[in-house]
């Protein structure tokens, strides 16, 4: 995670971490007052399944509409700090940092007119998914995303990319799941007159039938024409 400017350690117990994770009933993240991140406990990092930026992104999003609860110290070390509580037991942060990255690609593609493609991931048995996801993140490109879905599930977007060349990150995604467990994946092309919804069912249904048929294989949904949300 991001530390501030005077260069401390952001898993140093400075701020109490084991205390933090015990006591409060919620994700619960620590702030300066210059709104740089110095503290995110571990259930927020698996959820948002993120690097510090889109987790600094994604709390902003929540603070301004309300959703959390901010506290306003005074740490001995380092000055003054914003305690915001998000609520355990919610998918809220997960779903909106899928949603909010498919929907930036979904609009850049169309104004570009460039391919955007959409991979669901999933483990087919044993491992761990938070390893399994870092070594998963390895395999993609730099503006590629890889951001939690549901349970086990995560969603891989990935702009500029026609079907042939997503084909080939989905198999470096497999390549890149950590032995002995395999994963399988469900690809979906976008198409411009698809809403985001679709695509991302599309996806979900090819990674469903990537595991009927046994797992740790790539399947790929067919082309979609027009479909609400």
């Amino acid at each position: 995670m991001s530390s501030g400017s005077s260069g401390e350690d952001p898993e140093a117990p400075a701020l109490g971490v084991e205390v933090l994770d015990r006591a409060l009933d919620g994700v619960a993240i620590a702030r300066r007052s210059d709104h740089v991140i110095v503290y995110a406990n571990p259930a927020l990092k698996a959820l948002l399944g993120a690097g510090s930026k889109r987790l600094d992104a994604a709390i902003s999003e929540l603070s301004q509409e309300g959703l959390t609860e901010a506290v306003e110290l005074a740490h001995p070390d380092l000055g003054a700090i914003r305690l915001i509580v998000v609520p355990r037991g919610t998918g809220r942060l997960a779903e909106r940092a899928w949603r909010r990255d498919i929907r930036r690609e979904m609009a850049r593609a169309r104004r570009r007119s460039w391919p955007l493609a959409v991979a669901a991931v999933a483990l087919d048995a044993g491992g761990g998914t938070q390893p399994a996801a870092n070594a998963w993140s390895t395999a993609l490109r730099g503006e590629d995303s890889l951001t939690p879905h549901e349970a086990g599930v995560y969603l891989v977007v990935l702009p500029d990319c026609p079907l042939d060349a997503a084909e080939r990150v989905a198999a470096r995604i497999r390549d890149a799941t950590p032995a002995p467990a395999s994963a399988s994946i469900g690809l979906a092309a976008w198409t411009p007159e698809e809403q985001l919804e679709s695509l991302v069912s599309r996806a979900l249904d090819a990674l469903a039938k990537a595991q009927a048929d046994g797992g740790n294989r790539t399947a790929v949904a067919p082309v979609s024409g027009a479909s609400e949300a």
